[in-house]
């Protein structure tokens, strides 16, 4: 008896704790069709989003560093050769033998390269050693004009040579150019391994700063060509006649001791019959008739003897002002042709000319 008491009231506790608890806890919402279809349709929409950020990710190109203003046009590695006789000097060229020549890849890696649509074969990088050490030869199958006029530049060892700065031996019914630099100071030794390029500026670039041509490019190089003639480049006397025209033409020669030539000394070797300086003689004389005079002035007050001494260099200033030169003390005065005619007078050789422009400026001659 009492255990059925017992019963009936842990039946009863229990229909209370479940009354409790479902006061308690809120009841599940149900089912609607309209809420379903908002959420499917925020769903869609972030799915949608999500696929357009990985779109745009993955379809955005990498941001690459501008490239510099220079295209590699071509470029190779010289295995250095010695040469003696004929060619005296190191590098490498065509014609000769074949171990020596340009077109063997195990001397020049690569000798062709094409420029503005036309084809051309490298035959001559050359090096003329001491005392003829001042010219670097570059040299291709046909006439290079346009090679000259583009912008191109030649690196050498990440040195660089710009081809509108050399001097251009061309032919076109010859089929050859040759690029040449003078004083280039490069130095090679056998076997020695050479990186050379060709690089091209941009287009803008050379319409904004064309190469700047020299007028008399053509007898300067001819000039070389004739200090160089293998008849005579063996005598002194003869390739310091040529250096010291070459100076006069504003070119740089190993011997810092030669003096320009003036006009009058060319065009007295052209009275010889000397037929190779009528032309330097009366382009000297068109030129300038006092350059040569002012450049030789310029030697003397460098002189290493005396220019250590303020009375000798504020001596030639003052004669360099008034041939209208600039020097850089600014307090001195102009010389008169009086004075220089004083220095000549003490028997100071270098003043002779020197008075006697003065006096033929000063007349207004």
């Amino acid at each position: 008896m009492v255990g059925k008491k017992f019963y009936a009231m842990s039946l009863a506790v229990q229909r209370r704790l479940r009354k409790a608890a479902l006061a308690v806890t809120p009841p599940f919402p149900k089912f609607n069709s309209n809420l379903s279809l908002r959420c499917r349709s925020l769903l869609l929409l972030g799915a949608t989003l999500i696929a357009l950020a990985v779109f745009f990710i993955y379809s955005t190109p990498p941001v690459v560093a501008e490239p510099d203003d220079t295209i590699t046009v071509w470029s190779a590695t010289l295995t250095v050769k010695e040469f003696n006789a004929i060619h005296d000097g190191t590098g490498c060229i065509d014609g000769g033998l074949a171990n020596h020549a340009c077109s063997s890849t195990f001397v020049l890696s690569d000798n062709e390269f094409t420029y503005d649509g036309v084809d051309y074969k490298i035959e001559q990088v050359f090096l003329h050693p001491s005392p003829r050490n001042s010219q670097f030869d570059f040299g291709f199958n046909k006439a290079a004009t346009n090679l000259k006029q583009s912008g191109l530049t030649l690196h050498v060892d990440g040195r660089k040579f710009a081809l509108a700065n050399a001097t251009l031996l061309s032919s076109a019914r010859e089929n050859y150019a040759i690029t040449q630099w003078f004083m280039p100071g490069l130095s090679w030794s056998v076997n020695q391994q050479v990186s050379l390029s060709l690089k091209a500026t941009s287009l803008q670039d050379q319409q904004e700063t064309p190469p700047e041509e020299d007028e008399h490019a053509d007898l300067i190089a001819q000039m070389y060509q004739w200090r160089e003639d293998p008849k005579w480049r063996h005598y002194k006397a003869h390739t310091d006649r040529w250096d010291r025209a070459l100076l006069a033409f504003g070119e740089t020669v190993a011997d810092t001791t030669l003096t320009p030539m003036t006009a009058a000394e060319a065009q007295g070797y052209a009275d010889r019959g000397w037929t190779r300086w009528v032309e330097v003689a009366a382009t000297l004389r068109e030129e300038d008739e006092y350059a040569a005079l002012i450049a030789q002035m310029h030697q003397w007050r460098n002189d290493p003897r005396w220019v250590s001494y303020k009375a000798h260099t504020d001596r030639w200033d003052r004669a360099l002002l008034a041939f209208g030169e600039t020097v850089a003390d600014t307090t001195l005065t102009p010389m008169a042709a009086a004075e220089a005619q004083g220095y000549a007078d003490r028997g100071w050789p270098r003043w002779v000319e020197v008075a006697a422009t003065l006096r033929e400026l000063e007349s207004g001659g």
